[in-house]
């Protein structure tokens, strides 16, 4: 048994699907990347406006969540919920009015993800880890998932609670040429500067330490009609 496609498909002309990332629960700076108007399985001529809601910086950027806003139900307080999360989208997009779902696409915001653990539903069906996203607000008001800041390398020849000495610069107390200076009382060895006499190993000089070197996907248009007008797939 097989399937005739009717034509040609070239898989190099087709960006394949991501597999779906579950997140863990944060704040993220995200944009609504697409949205479409989609019936219920209940029927009966109700639906949802679906945003696909794409992370745009940190550890989990390119991840996407999905955010539901039931418009279209018989139930006047699901409508009213639907309602007021669009209101919450609004306001962290700064796009107050709106008569489609295209204004609010690619429009930075902080979104609230939370992560859901794998186990039964309301009606005992077995479900996988998920997300659900539960909160939005504007760019730049929340502390986001993003990257951690690299630690900062070891500074070289720093002393314990102070700035680190200037390479070259001898010790207190040091002869010229930057020897220790001798015990009170002792002689210096014979020769120039206090270096010690032919014969006698001058001290290793210390090593050289150098410091360690040095989205805007295009909006797919989509849109709903007012609450409480006609489905827009016509149920």
């Amino acid at each position: 048994m097989t399937v005739n496609l009717g034509f040609q498909f070239n898989a190099a002309q087709v960006e394949p699907n991501k597999p779906i990332e579950v997140i863990p629960t944060d704040w993220y700076n995200a944009v609504i990347k697409s949205s479409s108007a989609k019936p219920a399985k209940s029927g009966e001529g109700s639906g949802f406006a679906e945003l696909v809601i794409e992370v745009i910086d940190g550890p989990y950027k390119g991840a996407v969540v999905f955010d539901r806003l039931n418009f279209w139900n018989p139930n006047p307080a699901t409508v009213e919920i639907a309602q007021r999360t669009l209101s919450s989208i609004c306001r962290a997009t700064g796009v107050m009015q709106v008569e489609q779902t295209a204004p609010l696409h690619n429009i930075p915001m902080c979104v609230r993800v939370v992560k859901k653990p794998a186990g039964p539903d309301k009606d005992g069906v077995h479900r996988d880890e998920s997300n659900d996203v539960k909160g939005y607000a504007p760019y730049g008001t929340k502390q986001t998932n993003t990257a951690a800041a690299a630690p900062a390398g070891p500074s070289f020849g720093a002393s314990p609670g102070g700035a680190a000495p200037a390479f070259g610069a001898p010790p207190a107390g040091a002869q010229p040429g930057g020897f220790p200076a001798l015990p009170a009382g002792q002689p210096a060895a014979p020769g120039f500067g206090g270096f010690p006499a032919p014969g006698q190993q001058p001290p290793a000089a210390a090593p050289s330490f150098a410091p360690p070197g040095g989205f805007t996907p295009p909006a797919t248009p989509g849109g709903f009609p007012a609450p409480g007008g006609p489905a827009p797939w016509g149920g």
